[in-house]
């Protein structure tokens, strides 16, 4: 996996996410962004961000818009990372 995360976070092709499904938490650090700075990106509280990463919260429609347009992802993308968050933390 970390091979895959530096290779889109090298080339900066956000497409390659769409073949394979990773989490939001996955997708920042990709970008070197701390907690704080996507929350800032994104107009959120860092605990916001955390709850999201977790998969304890869920972003409501506005903000999975946010997250859509900053990742460069569809809606519907979006809810599969959301989903995938949350699967992979219940494990």
């Amino acid at each position: 996996m970390i091979d895959f995360l530096w290779f889109v976070g090298y080339t900066k092709d956000i497409s390659v996410v769409r073949r394979h499904y990773v989490t939001l938490r996955q997708m920042r650090l990709n970008l070197a962004l701390s907690q704080e700075q996507l929350a800032k990106e994104l107009g959120v509280d860092i605990t916001t961000i955390s709850g999201w990463e977790t998969g304890k919260k869920k972003p409501n429609l506005e903000n999975v818009r946010k997250i859509a347009q900053f990742f460069n992802l569809s809606i519907p993308e979006v809810w599969k990372i959301i989903e995938e968050t949350k699967n992979e933390n219940k494990s």
